[in-house]
């Protein structure tokens, strides 16, 4: 067999050494690698961009995320009974009402009517649960029991095709309901109008709370538990509701999920 000999791999030119001590070309060869490499971030950055679902376009995608950083929003809200956190965690997917009933999955539904009639949208709120609405749903409850979660989610989520309404969704059968950024901004308003007439912003509200408490943001499609972007970090419970707590954690090790759980005031569920 015939032994073939390996050339060293050779440069043009000749090799020159800085002041330092370093061979140029090794320095030259790193400078390309750092240029590379952040161009390569921005690219990824770029691609996270694109990993959201297609919207009303990067422009409006951008701008979304500027009011998420400067009202310093760190989650949206989606409400629901634990008996249907078993299904999402298995599923891997929070599902709209349309995709519920087309994949024939059993739960317990929030609101059966759907006044809103965007069944295509999963609703959320802004940093905190409705809590006008999940106080009327506890206490309609026969036994009483605060048997509710809360998901907290990427707020990045809102750059999706979202929709948004200044009051509460159902309110004249989903007339509030609009896309874009001026809809989104429109629910940190001075005042808004929901069916009681005109409400007029609190002084010296936290400026990621909406102007109305039941404003809510409309998800369209689903949203996923445990991908890399705009995905459910965590669960929060009833402070002292060791029944709740402990499924919760209990679905979470069956499930592999390692999401955050947290025992949270009654507040933060019940408007007083």
């Amino acid at each position: 067999m015939e032994n073939k000999t390996v050339k060293p791999l050779r440069h043009n030119g000749s090799t020159d050494i800085n002041s330092s001590g370093r061979d140029s070309t090794t320095e030259n060869f790193r400078s390309r690698t750092v240029e590379t490499n952040t161009n390569f971030s921005a690219v990824l950055n770029e691609l996270e961009s694109l990993c959201i679902a297609k919207g009303p376009g990067l422009s409006n995608q951008r701008q979304v995320r500027e009011v998420i950083e400067e009202r310093g929003i760190i989650r949206v809200c989606h409400f629901t009974r634990i008996e249907n956190l078993e299904s999402m965690l298995s599923k891997g997917y929070i599902y709209s009402r349309e995709e519920l009933e087309s994949l024939g999955i059993n739960r317990i539904d929030n609101d059966p009517r759907r006044f809103d009639g965007h069944k295509k949208y999963i609703c959320c709120s802004i940093m905190r649960p409705n809590r006008f609405l999940l106080s009327k749903w506890i206490n309609e409850n026969t036994d009483g029991r605060n048997d509710w979660i809360v998901l907290c989610i990427d707020p990045q989520i809102m750059a999706r095709q979202c929709s948004f309404s200044s009051v509460n969704a159902a309110t004249g059968g989903g007339q509030h309901i609009r896309e874009g950024i001026e809809a989104l901004e429109s629910m940190f308003a001075n005042t808004v109008t929901n069916r009681r007439g005109i409400i007029t912003r609190p002084s010296g509200r936290e400026k990621y709370f909406t102007t109305d408490e039941q404003a809510e943001v409309l998800i369209k499609g689903r949203i996923p538990i445990n991908e890399r972007y705009n995905k459910v970090k965590g669960i929060r419970y009833e402070k002292g509701n060791l029944v709740v707590e402990r499924k919760i954690r209990a679905l979470l090790n069956e499930n592999a999920l390692d999401l955050q759980i947290a025992p949270t005031e009654k507040e933060f569920f019940i408007h007083v």
